[in-house]
């Protein structure tokens, strides 16, 4: 659900906890922050903004990945194609 505090869009399905970075966490997911120890009942709903920002870092994190594996794929089997090439 989200509602709004003055400018400022709030989720109601986010939390965040007091460390500077990786600071969003979903309350079906984590009711106490691993690294901060903060825990959601006294912290403050995520921005709907901030969520946003995050999800597209991590598609772009995911996308890169992806990208790796297939340049280390396309790399392994040029290198096979290669061997056969110099092996007849």
């Amino acid at each position: 659900m989200r509602y709004w505090i003055g400018d400022i869009e709030s989720v109601s399905t986010h939390w965040d906890c007091a460390c500077e970075t990786n600071y969003i966490h979903a309350y079906a997911d984590q009711s106490v922050c691993g690294k901060c120890g903060a825990e959601q009942d006294e912290m403050p709903d995520s921005r709907a903004e901030e969520i946003i920002e995050a999800q597209m870092w991590r598609d772009m994190e995911n996308e890169a990945t992806i990208d790796r594996q297939w340049e280390r794929y396309w790399l392994s089997w040029m290198m096979r194609f290669n061997r056969r090439i110099s092996a007849e």
